[in-house]
């Protein structure tokens, strides 16, 4: 599993980022990251996944490794149970067996094991890692938890950014 290196990188690579990034781009960044370091140092991580949230569904942004076959696009619905569980603990480790699963809205994600992230405050963005069994589940859970707060301190960080940015701009005009 990911280690200290990965969030060195994560938080060197994300703060290096052009404060007027788009969100969208800042979590694709994130999850090149995370496979960067997956690639090194992680056997269990194979793949990656991010999720936008649109509407009632969430809209696959960006894949990577081996995440499956589904495009950019892909959508599943918020009221999906597995999605329902993500949303309300803030992670979840999903086995190939799992009974919360839909076939039908995972055989484009091949029905490998999984382990997911929700991104941001208001979890508009979901982060989902493909992983080769066996997995630590305390290790997974640790691990999520420091990405997610990565995550979020560097999308909290860049919305503090562009208030200032605002904030210099208003007083610029009055004076």
């Amino acid at each position: 599993l990911p280690g200290y290196g990965l969030y060195r990188r994560l938080r060197r690579d994300l703060l290096s980022l052009e404060p007027g990034a788009r969100t969208d781009a800042v979590v694709e960044h994130f999850l090149d990251a995370v496979m960067s370091v997956a690639d090194e140092q992680s056997a269990s991580i194979v793949g990656g996944r991010v999720y936008r949230r649109a509407g009632d569904w969430y809209e696959l942004l960006a894949r990577r490794g081996d995440a499956g076959r589904a495009e950019v696009g892909y959508r599943v619905p918020v009221d999906y149970p597995v999605i329902d569980d993500l949303l309300a603990n803030g992670w979840l480790l999903v086995r190939s067996d799992d009974p919360r699963r839909d076939p039908w809205i995972e055989a484009p994600l091949d029905g490998a094991t999984f382990a997911a992230a929700v991104l941001g405050d208001e979890g508009n963005y979901l982060l989902a890692l493909t992983l080769r069994q066996p997995v630590d589940e305390l290790a997974m859970a640790h691990a999520l938890a420091s990405l997610g707060s990565i995550a979020d301190m560097t999308l909290d960080q860049r919305s503090l950014v562009r208030s200032l940015d605002e904030a210099r701009r208003v007083q610029t005009s009055l004076l």
